[in-house]
């Protein structure tokens, strides 16, 4: 995780810890892969090939890559260069379909992506933003928030626990009101 948190990143040299710790016979977690796709996405000349072949990799050992892993790889798309919004777009794709919520973070990257290709896409990376903010007011038109934003709406007084989520739960479902129209 140093590696990975170095600045520049050091992904050679997080990868070569990977392969020492697999030499010394340890079983390799997704966590530690995760940190080397980390290092990828925080380098200041990413190699977007080595990092795919890394995330292959993992996937043969039959790891499942979670929102980490890739939030990593997409930033680390959006950081190349040239940036390459269209393969992190297949990335979200690929993460819904296989169940999983993109959350803040991933789409941060996905809007950085935009920004960073040549010329810079500001109308996408703004799409995106309002799918965000679309997904949110979506959430509370269907009855769903938390308990000050039910009390401006019903009065303070006046709301009862089945009228709102603790923030967990809406958070919860503004990504899953996101990952829903995503998928449309």
């Amino acid at each position: 995780a140093a590696y990975a948190a170095s600045s520049p990143a050091r992904c050679e040299d997080a990868e070569n810890v990977l392969k020492v710790m697999e030499s010394e016979g340890l079983e390799l977690e997704l966590v530690d892969y995760n940190s080397v796709l980390a290092a990828y996405a925080n380098a200041s000349d990413v190699n977007p090939q080595q990092m795919l072949d890394l995330l292959n990799i993992l996937q043969k050992k039959g790891l499942e890559p979670d929102n980490v892993t890739y939030s990593s790889v997409i930033k680390a798309l959006a950081n190349c260069q040239p940036a390459r919004p269209e393969d992190a777009e297949v990335f979200i794709e690929e993460m819904v379909s296989k169940g999983l919520t993109p959350d803040a973070i991933t789409f941060g990257c996905l809007i950085s992506a935009y920004s960073n290709t040549e010329p810079p896409r500001g109308d996408l990376a703004e799409n995106v933003l309002h799918r965000m903010e679309k997904a949110c007011v979506d959430t509370v038109d269907a009855g769903k928030m938390t308990k000050d934003l039910a009390g401006c709406i019903y009065g303070i007084k006046n709301v009862t626990p089945d009228q709102y989520l603790n923030t967990t739960d809406f958070l919860e479902a503004i990504k899953e009101e996101f990952a829903r129209q995503w998928k449309s």
